[in-house]
């Protein structure tokens, strides 16, 4: 979200939250910056990968690195939709789980 806010002109991100036919939970953010170029989605999850377009704007670099691997701890599966010039959508999708026994209160 925070980088959606830095790289949109309004400085805001849209956050939806749905469900899919099968329950899980989808939470997706969007904003209305530049987009990612194609050729640079398979590297924005390299720890301090930062692109050449972006260098005027403060960062280090390793905020999608951590978010990722996080979410892969919770087994979160996590997508990303860019058109250079038209924004970019993150995707989380939390899985369905199944309480094998019952909470006890």
């Amino acid at each position: 979200m925070d980088n959606g806010c830095k790289f949109s002109p309004d400085k805001k991100v849209k956050a939806s939250l749905s469900f899919s036919s099968e329950g899980a939970i989808i939470i997706e953010f969007t904003d209305n910056g530049p987009g990612i170029p194609q050729e640079e989605l398979p590297m924005i999850f390299n720890a301090f990968y930062r692109s050449p377009r972006t260098s005027s704007v403060k960062g280090s670099g390793i905020g999608l690195s951590l978010v990722q691997s996080i979410l892969k701890l919770h087994h979160i599966e996590l997508n990303v939709n860019s058109r250079s010039g038209h924004g970019t959508t993150f995707i989380l999708i939390f899985p369905v789980v199944s309480v094998e026994e019952p909470i006890k209160e």
